[in-house]
């Protein structure tokens, strides 16, 4: 709540730059080139979240058909992103459809907190990492210290290093009250960073080419993306809205037309989070109807006539 209410004074202040007329000119005026960059970035981004999907079941040690990883991993993530409360939303779409695969319950519960955790990590280790090479930038946009964030780029790759490490030398498994927790392979984690890295700098990919041009390259970019994503993930707002926007909008829109990115926010979220939210939707529906039909299918046939409810209706004798 704190978080919210902090951006959400931030947010007040810089749309005061914003005129309605010039964020109706901003949209008008974006290329279709630009759309069709942003939905191939879009789809590339999901296409690589996949692969958090499948290192967590091998972490937890599952083995459901590859058509339900899919469609747990692109439902989660879409929903997760809509609603907020990805842990939870995108937990809950994952266990509806692995629990239909076949997988345990504890199994999912490990599944869900590896993905949580990796995204964790590998956030952190992307901020560390740009903050190590664009410090000075950064400190310039957001009016910080630069030999602070130099410090916080260090402890965070210190940090990350520790975890690898503690991985590689330490137990294999430990226990949290009545909960076991098994530590992941350090090559496991390895791979998992990467591929967090990855799905940030092709997910800032899809804002990038959707902004004006600015004194921001993108490395910085992908850093003060990568801190407003986890702004508006630790705010719980659904899809980070509010936190992330004044994030980006602080940062890009004094380097630029405010109108501009404000309308390069407008299109993003209609496209990272509204197109996929609504073609998850439509999955879902689909496949529960399905289940529910073939559910219908398989059930016993009585005898006699039957009411909706599923209770035997006397046959009616004449007088």
């Amino acid at each position: 709540m704190a978080i919210a209410g902090l951006a959400g004074a931030a947010l007040h202040h810089v749309l005061h730059d914003i005129s309605y007329r010039g964020l109706i000119d901003s949209l008008a005026a974006m290329s279709s080139w630009v759309i069709v960059a942003a939905l191939a970035a879009t789809t590339i981004n999901f296409v690589v979240l996949f692969a958090n999907d499948f290192g967590a079941l091998r972490y937890a040690r599952a083995a459901p058909p590859v058509t339900s990883t899919l469609l747990a991993s692109f439902c989660g993530y879409a929903l997760g992103n809509f609603i907020g409360f990805g842990a939870l939303s995108g937990g809950a779409v994952r266990y509806r459809i692995y629990r239909a695969a076949g997988v345990s319950q504890g199994k999912i519960a490990r599944i869900t907190i590896y993905i949580a955790t990796a995204f964790g990590i590998g956030a952190a280790a992307t901020i560390g990492l740009g903050l190590a090479f664009r410090a000075r930038e950064i400190a310039d946009l957001y009016g910080l210290p630069y030999e602070a964030l130099r410090l916080i780029a260090a402890l965070i790759l210190a940090v990350t290093a520790a975890v690898l490490i503690g991985c590689a030398l330490g137990r294999q498994s430990f226990r949290l009250g009545p909960v076991t927790i098994e530590l992941p392979s350090p090559g496991l984690v390895l791979v998992q960073i990467a591929v967090t890295m990855v799905d940030i700098v092709v997910s800032s990919g899809t804002l990038w080419v959707l902004l004006p041009a600015s004194g921001v390259d993108f490395p910085a970019f992908v850093v003060i993306y990568t801190a407003a994503l986890s702004l508006g993930l630790l705010s719980h707002t659904p899809g980070g809205i509010g936190v992330f926007d004044a994030a980006v909008l602080y940062a890009v829109g004094t380097q630029g037309s405010p109108s501009a990115v404000a309308a390069a926010l407008i299109t993003y979220r209609a496209i990272y989070f509204l197109l996929p939210f609504a073609i998850a939707a439509v999955l879902l529906a689909a496949t529960e109807l399905r289940r529910l039909l073939r559910r219908r299918r398989s059930a016993p046939r009585g005898n006699g006539q039957n009411t909706s409810s599923g209770f035997p209706i006397a046959p009616r004798s004449d007088r």
